[in-house]
């Protein structure tokens, strides 16, 4: 098990991001005030230094009240919340939800053994990537891809999520 860790400063707080670990429901999850990391009561990881986060649930499961408190945002004329988007610059998303996935994007570096980025492709619809090539053999390359797309799935989709009001 590769246990991913990634601490993200916000101007509210601090985002502590946990992936890489097995899928299956999380009864209980907590940081000690040693920095040590406790999920369903088993210890699986140390931070360097003690802090006061909360868990507040693998992102897909994020309530939208608890994402706004991690990201930026702004009122529009119409008084609704325009939430920032961290992968696109003055670019804005009406969910906070969406808006914490791309901080997660954004901070968190992608590593396995096919690469940091995803393949090459040639075209994306719908969010799907067509035609994938490797950048040496420009062949499709399908396994790469495959694995890519598994390890972000582990770290981007559904990491657990921990909040540190400042």
């Amino acid at each position: 098990m590769s246990i991913k860790t990634k601490i993200i400063e916000v101007p509210n707080g601090t985002v502590l991001v946990m992936g890489g670990f097995p899928d299956g429901p999380i009864y209980s999850a907590g940081v000690d005030e040693s920095g040590e990391i406790w999920i369903n009561g088993i210890s699986v990881v140390c931070l360097e230094e003690p802090a006061n986060f909360k868990y507040v649930g693998k992102l897909s499961e994020v309530k939208e009240e608890d994402a706004k408190k991690a990201v930026e945002y702004f009122y529009v004329g119409d008084g609704k919340p325009a939430f920032e988007n961290y992968l696109e610059k003055d670019r804005y998303t009406n969910e906070a939800k969406k808006s914490l996935k791309t901080l997660i994007e954004a901070n968190v570096p992608l590593k396995n053994k096919y690469g940091d980025t995803p393949p090459k492709a040639i075209c994306v619809v719908g969010g799907m990537e067509l035609l994938v090539k490797d950048s040496m053999t420009s062949k499709i390359n399908s396994r790469r891809l495959s694995a890519w797309k598994s390890e972000e799935e582990k770290v981007y989709h559904n990491p657990l999520i921990f909040f540190e009001a400042h």
